[in-house]
């Protein structure tokens, strides 16, 4: 049997907690220029790297879709899931007022802490891709400005056989030699 988010009752949100959606804060101004978006579904999938990292889509009215990242953890995909509701219909440019709107309505399930704020994140970053996309600028335009023009990437060599000196030698020779890293961790 499959959960309806949308339909639980929070009482806890009725007493204690701020309503920040559109429509109860009263967001009812018309933006013009192509900025007048709603966000219409959340997605996630799960990719699995060095480990299971949770990437999720946010998509709009507008056909404009924004792919954020979630740190691991077990219950993200599912809290992603429960805050769909809380998003659908908004304007994605909106991102303070929804990031303050997801930590309001998800306080029950710790949302100041581990997978619940990390799920929270993923939204808010696909938030962001999706507010430089619909902008037409870069998303670094919105955290701030360009700071500078190159940043050194380094390659988290894991292995196998973590314990073994010569299997992580191994692979840090790989990675330097076939994936141009010069710095490893």
């Amino acid at each position: 049997m499959g959960k309806n988010y949308a339909d639980l009752h929070d009482p806890n949100a009725e007493y204690t907690m701020r309503e920040l959606s559109a429509e109860t804060m009263g967001v009812t101004a018309k933006r013009g220029g192509g900025r007048d978006v709603e966000i219409t579904d959340v997605q996630t999938t799960m990719v699995d790297g060095n480990f299971p990292w949770t990437l999720v889509r946010i998509y709009t009215d507008a056909g404009v879709v924004g792919t954020g990242e979630a740190y691991w953890g077990a219950g993200v995909p599912e809290l992603i899931e429960r805050m769909k509701p809380f998003v659908i219909g908004e304007n994605p440019l909106d991102i303070d007022r929804l990031y303050e709107h997801l930590i309001q309505k998800m306080s029950g399930e710790g949302s100041v802490e581990g997978v619940t704020v990390t799920a929270i994140a993923g939204i808010e970053i696909a938030l962001h891709d999706l507010a430089g996309k619909i902008l037409d600028i870069p998303a670094y335009q919105l955290l701030g400005g360009k700071y500078r023009d190159k940043v050194r990437v380094y390659c988290d060599c894991h292995t196998e056989e973590e314990a073994d000196p010569e299997a992580c030698a191994d692979e840090a020779e790989r990675v330097v030699d076939e994936l141009g890293y010069d710095a490893l961790k």
